[in-house]
């Protein structure tokens, strides 16, 4: 067992409940939905997903591209924070939209990409 950093038994308890009843003022999140580097086994879906909370506010979500000069606004916002997933969802949906294609379509594009590594 590890001894907390407010020590342990009641003052830890003290300290724990006391701390319990702020919130967070500012979070962000990286994730990276499928394997970025090699093939993906799952469903060929991948990208980095940026989660941003800030004090009374809902969490942006933005997927990021490597275009470095790309601005990215958030692609949706959502009251809490969101499974894995629905990240890979909002991610799939956001690649067929940018691309023009159907679902179909964008498997045979990932797997056909797959093939050429």
């Amino acid at each position: 067992n590890i001894v907390s950093e407010f020590g342990f038994g009641f003052r830890r308890k003290r300290a724990e409940e006391f701390l319990s009843r702020f919130e967070s003022s500012y979070s962000l999140v990286e994730r990276r939905i499928g394997n970025n580097i090699g093939p993906n086994f799952n469903n060929g879906v991948r990208g980095v997903v940026r989660l941003l909370k800030s004090s009374q506010r809902d969490w942006q979500i933005h997927i990021m591209s490597n275009n470095i000069g790309t601005l990215r606004q958030p692609v949706v916002v959502r009251k809490a924070y969101p499974s894995y997933g629905e990240l890979c969802s909002l991610l799939t949906a956001y690649e067929i939209r940018r691309r023009g294609l159907t679902m179909d379509q964008l498997r045979d594009s990932l797997k056909e990409k797959d093939k050429q590594r």
